[in-house]
């Protein structure tokens, strides 16, 4: 089943962020590069690519595909790990060779460590946030849940789970969670992030809200200082909240070499200008030879992008590509009604376009691992996200998941035209006349008055499910989302 409120993101950068091992064994495939796009041509040589993945039948990651025949591949700190442990979502750090086209190459080694595991101190519904360890954990459209969350979704996860978070650090020092799963597990507590509040004396430092004890750790990898990225591992929680350390990695970034080439995602944690900037405390600079792909956005902190270049002498990324990521809250969950090769079918009347950057994912019965558009059928029973078009009644998916069939219908999209009791969403009238369950975005119900009345200022994101009979859709809930 394709849960409700399945919300699905990318890039720490600079920081190993993936999680290893879990229960989303769905396949997937993303379709191929786009004419025009995709990544910059005629380079090879040595490459490191950090970011989430988004399919298999070997690994891609930033929309290059590499090879994992020869790869070594490490887990959470251990080696001789397995392609299989891996999922869609999860961040990684591969290192190999990329051929001369730019959208290949052969890994030699496939990296994973989760950016946080420990008990849910608190969940925020309406905020879209979790936290742990002291930690804000914050879900997004491309949020992926494993299968041992149920539903996939922030209403899958209580108080007191423990989980497992993969994803990538904003400007505030959140973690835009792209992974979530539940841990049933007595090993260490873990988290990544920068070092604040420095106490020798003590024997302490901060990671956000989290007091950190080093008293007893090992420390490794170079000396502490504030601002220093490191990762903490301790089995015990203090009776003031604080975590007693067992050891403390300092990390050194990307790990990148003068001439190699990088590829990253991340959130803009520094902006001087569209020439220089931050992802995560590296740098980067643009020059008049750059290719800007900004998606009708501008350049600013904590805008998610991805980036593709070179790293100089002095350790800076000097880009060739800029892109800054586009959003995935509009969400469709309904039976494919007809397909238009190359990449167009059609969901509740709304032309659904997929291209380079869909992820294809694979939930059914007896799933394809390298699904993509040609092996999609009328009928089939899909989820979609992805980001509205210019054009009304038209959509551009970032995730295509198949699962198996259900009468259940959904449409998350932007409310337009609201009077009780239609409202139109990616250029469909819905009637909620026959709406018997309103709730406002923490999940709260409220009264048929108070949603239209919510939705008058105009732009509020909507969901909406009922079930199908046929092609009649019968519409029984509605939420506000933020």
């Amino acid at each position: 089943m394709i849960p409700k409120k399945n919300t699905l993101a990318l890039a720490i950068a600079l920081l190993l962020g993936a999680c290893g091992g879990g229960g989303d064994s769905g396949s997937s495939t993303p379709a191929p590069a786009a004419t025009g796009g995709g990544n910059v041509s005629g380079i090879q040589g040595s490459g490191i690519a950090l970011g989430s993945i988004t399919g298999f039948g070997s690994i891609f990651v930033n929309g290059i595909e590499w090879r994992t025949t020869s790869a070594q591949f490490t887990i959470d700190g251990q080696s001789g790990g397995r392609e299989d442990q891996l999922r869609i979502g999860k961040v990684v750090t591969v290192r190999g060779t990329l051929d001369s086209s730019g959208t290949a190459g052969s890994a030699t080694t496939v990296d994973y460590s989760d950016s946080l595991e420990g008990p849910v101190s608190a969940r925020n519904l309406a905020a879209g946030t979790l936290t742990v360890l002291g930690q804000t954990v914050r879900i997004t459209g491309v949020t992926r849940f494993d299968d041992n969350i149920t539903p996939r979704s922030l209403e899958g996860i209580a108080v007191g789970d423990r989980v497992e978070v993969s994803g990538f650090t904003d400007a505030t020092g959140a973690i835009v969670a792209s992974y979530v799963e539940k841990k049933v597990s007595t090993a260490a507590f873990e988290i990544t992030g920068a070092v604040s509040n420095l106490n020798t004396g003590s024997s302490t430092f901060s990671i956000n809200a989290l007091t950190v004890d080093y008293s007893a750790a090992t420390i490794s990898n170079g000396t502490l200082s504030a601002g220093a990225l490191v990762e903490v591992k301790g089995a015990t929680l203090l009776g003031n909240g604080a975590l007693r350390a067992t050891s403390v990695e300092l990390k050194t970034g990307l790990g990148a070499r003068s001439g190699d080439l990088a590829e990253l995602e991340g959130y803009l944690t520094r902006y001087a200008s569209n020439a220089d900037f931050d992802i995560n405390g590296q740098r980067v600079s643009t020059d008049s030879t750059t290719r800007f792909e900004l998606n009708g956005q501008s350049l600013a902190v904590n805008v998610k992008v991805e980036v593709e270049g070179t790293v100089n002498a002095s350790g800076v990324l000097v880009a060739r590509k800029v892109e800054i990521k586009r959003d995935a809250s509009t969400r469709i969950v309904a039976t494919i009604e007809s397909l238009t090769a190359p990449a167009t079918l059609r969901l509740l009347g709304v032309s659904v376009t997929v291209d380079a950057g869909t992820q294809y994912e694979d939930k059914a019965a007896n799933p394809v691992r390298t699904l993509g558009f040609s092996a999609l059928r009328v009928g089939d029973y899909v989820e979609v996200r992805g980001i509205e078009g210019a054009t009304a009644g038209t959509l551009t998916a970032n995730l295509l998941e198949r699962d198996d069939s259900e009468t259940r219908r959904e449409i998350r999209a932007i409310a337009r035209n609201p009077g009780d009791p239609n409202v139109t969403l990616l250029g469909q009238t819905i009637s909620l006349a026959g709406v018997t369950q309103f709730r406002d975005a923490a999940d709260l119900p409220i009264t048929r008055a108070q949603f239209f009345s919510a939705l008058s200022g105009g732009n509020r994101l909507i969901e909406v499910s009922g079930t199908a009979s046929g092609s009649t859709v019968s519409w029984r809930e509605a939420e506000l989302e933020n």
